[in-house]
Formats: C-alpha cells, sequence, structure tokens
C-alpha cells in the first residue's frame, strides 16, 4: 500500500507529465502561428501593388525589345531613368524567390508547401524574364535559386 509521500510523488510526476504536454502544445501553436505569419509576409509582398506594377514594367520592356531585350536592359539599367526603375523591379522579383529559397535550404519551407503557395506561372517570371536579365548584368551570376526553381517546376521553362 503506498504512504501519503509516495502519492505525492506520483502526483508530482503527473503533474510534470501534464505541464510537459501543455508546453509542447503551446510551443506547436506557436510554431503554426509565426509559420503562417510568414507565409503571409511572403504572399503580401508578392501582391503587393509595387510587385504588380513592377512585373507589367518588365513584360512591357521585353514585349518593346524582342530582339535583344537582356542586351538593351543592361546598357540602360543605370544611365536612364526608366532604366533603374526596371532594375529595381527585377531586383524586388528576384529577391522574392531568393528569400524563398533560403527558407527552403534553412529547413523553414519544404519544396512541397512551396508547390501549394508559388505558381508554374510566377516561376515562369522569374525563369523567362528575370534570369536573362541577370545573365546580361553578370555572367556569372549565382544560379542557385534559378536551378532550385527550374528543377521544382520544369514546365516553367517551356513558356
Amino acid at each position: 500500500m503506498c504512504d501519503l509521500r509516495e502519492w505525492a510523488q506520483m502526483a508530482a510526476a503527473l503533474g510534470s507529465v501534464l505541464a510537459a504536454i501543455a508546453a509542447w502544445r503551446s510551443a506547436c501553436q506557436s510554431r503554426k502561428a509565426l509559420w503562417g505569419q510568414m507565409v503571409n509576409n511572403i504572399m503580401e509582398v508578392y501582391s503587393s501593388p509595387d510587385m504588380l506594377d513592377g512585373i507589367h514594367r518588365l513584360q512591357l520592356f521585353r514585349g518593346e525589345h524582342t530582339g535583344d531585350y537582356p542586351g538593351d536592359f543592361a546598357k540602360i539599367r543605370k544611365q536612364e531613368p526608366h532604366g533603374q526603375q526596371l532594375d529595381k523591379d527585377r531586383r524586388r522579383l528576384a529577391h522574392w524567390f531568393h528569400r524563398i529559397r533560403m527558407l527552403v535550404e534553412s529547413g523553414v519551407l519544404n519544396e512541397c508547401f512551396v508547390k501549394k503557395v508559388v505558381s508554374s506561372d510566377q516561376v515562369s517570371l522569374l525563369l523567362v524574364l528575370d534570369e536573362p536579365l541577370e545573365k546580361a548584368i553578370n555572367p556569372n551570376y549565382d544560379k542557385t535559386t534559378f536551378d532550385l526553381f527550374r528543377r521544382l517546376y520544369p514546365e516553367a521553362t517551356k513558356r
């Protein structure tokens, strides 16, 4: 038969287990909330009016410069105000994808999730609209981000 001290020890042990379960559940909820905020921020940046306007400017420039659009961009990107704006637009688009790649590489996001929130059309903008500009201004550009999205979305390069 258990004496009072043994009952107290069992009650303390049970309390410790319940506290650990509560802490674990709280940590899970906090992680979900933080993850939700991060995903919301990623989506908010892409859906911003600045991003939309920038994508439209880049697409318009590409349509107007069908001969050597990357070369034309490289010539004007620092000299002309329009070129400087296009360079800001290019950087905004590229950095959105770079941010996602860094989150994947750090283990915060997984590739399955990325495929759920990033569309093939968005990746096509990176690979077809932005990458030629990156290459024109720096033939030794870092291909890490482009390679990740090319691997995840092979269909995006066919547009």
